[in-house]
């Protein structure tokens, strides 16, 4: 399945048995910092990881890199 973090959001509220992926692939997990877009986006991850998928996380830079990678998980790991 290929979705905007919104439309995820809008169905894992509604239909929260039926949201539960293996691998999650985020494009620009940057904007999990910034105002609007991305408390959704924190929402998101924050739901899906509790069903403990695959998590790829894709930036082009990320001022915080260690910190993101504390958050996403205890295996997460960061690479340059």
């Amino acid at each position: 399945m290929c979705i905007l973090q919104e439309k995820w959001d809008v169905c894992a509220r509604r239909w929260p048995d039926a949201v539960r992926p293996e691998l999650v692939l985020v494009d620009e997990v940057q904007t999990v910092s910034e105002a609007g877009r991305g408390a959704v986006l924190e929402a998101v991850l924050t739901r899906a990881k509790r069903g403990r998928p695959r998590l790829v996380a894709v930036c082009g830079c990320a001022q915080n890199a260690a910190d993101l990678a504390a958050w996403l998980g205890p295996d997460a790991r960061h690479h340059s």
